[in-house]
């Protein structure tokens, strides 16, 4: 249980965003959401996707709710949930 719990403490804030969506009174801080992130490509190129690396459940940590010029906002910062395996093994160099 010690090993998973300083698993999440080393790796909470790894992967974060910045994110601005239209109001939302139920995000708030220790809520999980999911986000999808497109693939970065040249779309002239290759077919868009999904990345996989930076989509997935996030925890949020700052939630902040503005009206400006009306319209409601919610800015949020975010983190990417840690996954734990504990069959996960490295190798040394």
């Amino acid at each position: 249980m010690k090993e998973k719990l300083n698993h999440y403490k080393s790796t909470i804030g790894s992967i974060s965003h910045d994110i601005t969506i239209y109001g939302d009174e139920a995000i708030y801080p220790s809520r999980k959401i999911e986000i999808l992130v497109p693939k970065a490509v040249d779309t002239s190129r290759q077919e868009p996707g999904i990345d996989e690396s930076l989509s997935g459940i996030y925890i949020v940590l700052v939630a902040v709710h503005t009206f400006k010029d009306g319209i409601y906002f919610t800015r949020a910062k975010i983190t990417k949930e840690a996954k734990y395996d504990p069959e996960f093994k490295t190798t040394k160099r």
